[in-house]
């Protein structure tokens, strides 16, 4: 019953992406694979963005306590292949009543994977700070930007 449905969404979502962009030809290989449709055990659906092979940003609102998740991938025939999810991180400021009441809230999380997927990491513009990752429970080093060049 779980694969029907499972189905069911992914046969929509399909279908709901050509009513978006109206028919147009899908983005290049090189865009698509940075972006990720992670869908629920509850029959919702999001995006995401692959930060790492293995590491995907999402909405905090996406990913709810007491669900299970999957990342869909498309194999070459365009058949979905669902991977999963290890751990779920979401950003603890984030409050779903403020967002709920339209407030600003961290509406954030990351998305471990078990294993690395076919995804293509997207290039994050550089930072003046550090940035530290909290995934699976554990804090990761803090990740240095590289030195801007300066630009003529």
């Amino acid at each position: 019953m779980r694969r029907v449905l499972l189905s069911l969404v992914f046969a929509g979502a399909a279908s709901l992406a050509l009513a978006m962009v109206g028919g147009a030809p899908p983005a290049s290989d090189a865009v698509a694979r940075r972006v990720a449709l992670i869908v629920g055990s509850r029959g919702n659906f999001c995006s995401g963005v692959a930060l790492a092979r293995d590491l995907v940003l999402t909405a905090a609102h996406c990913v709810t306590p007491r669900a299970d998740y999957k990342l869909v991938e498309y194999d070459a025939r365009r058949q979905p292949i669902l991977r999963d999810v290890a751990d779920i991180e979401r950003h603890p400021q984030f409050e779903l009543k403020a967002l709920l009441a339209h407030r600003a809230t961290a509406d954030v999380a990351l998305l471990k994977l078990t294993q690395p997927a076919d995804l293509a990491p997207a290039r994050l513009m550089p930072s003046p700070e550090p940035v530290a990752l909290r995934v699976a429970a554990r804090t990761c080093p803090p990740v240095r930007p590289s030195p801007r060049t300066a630009t003529p």
